[in-house]
């Protein structure tokens, strides 16, 4: 009995770093996220996009790499290793998500409409007529509700990590031998052999 909840302690603990190493790293990306975000905004810089995603990459390798090599011992499974990388970016992506609804709505509301003004020439240009072109609009302005817009950017955010993670997890992944112990088991047996039989 006492070996079995020593057992399930174990997985408990497990659990709790898992989940607390995601979150510490999901902040760090969000925050970092968030202070480029503002200073490209501020110095008109363009290629946000482009940081946005190598910051995703860096840091859904590397917290998945501390998991690995702090907590669980220098091995961690395919699966374990991608949902690592996914909630990582999941909690990044719900900071992100509510600092992109207070910058467009409050701190640069001409974002949005420079974004709605782009996309309506861009739909012209494809042979659109105004009138489909206002209806299409018309219909992503009333998507803009907060919390369709949160929801949505932690789904998109969610989905990139996953897709990031799934490439990392190639080259985070160390899964223990499983006949290492008994291979160990063996050289202790045959030192204690010897050492009798001296």
């Amino acid at each position: 009995m006492p070996s079995l909840i020593n057992l399930l302690l174990f997985f408990m603990d497990n659990k709790k770093i898992f989940w607390k190493n995601a979150m510490n790293y999901g902040a760090i990306l969000g925050a970092i996220t968030v202070g480029l975000t503002l200073i490209f905004y501020l110095t008109n810089f363009k290629p946000i996009n482009w940081v946005k995603n190598i910051s995703f990459v860096f840091f859904i390798y590397y917290g998945t790499k501390i998991l690995r090599d702090k907590y669980y011992g220098g091995f961690i499974t395919y699966n374990k290793a991608v949902g690592s990388g996914t909630m990582i970016s999941i909690y990044a992506g719900i900071i992100l998500s509510f600092f992109s609804f207070i910058l467009l709505n409050y701190i640069a509301p001409e974002l949005k409409e420079e974004t709605m003004r782009v996309m309506e020439e861009e739909l012209l240009n494809r042979g659109m007529s105004e009138d489909e072109v206002e209806l299409f609009v018309s219909a992503q302005d009333s998507l803009s509700n907060p919390i369709v817009v949160m929801f949505s950017g932690i789904f998109g955010y969610s989905i990139i990590g996953l897709v990031i993670s799934l490439f990392t997890s190639i080259f985070l992944k160390v899964e223990p031998n499983p006949f290492q112990n008994i291979g160990n088991d063996d050289s202790e047996n045959n030192s204690t052999n010897q050492i009798s039989e001296q």
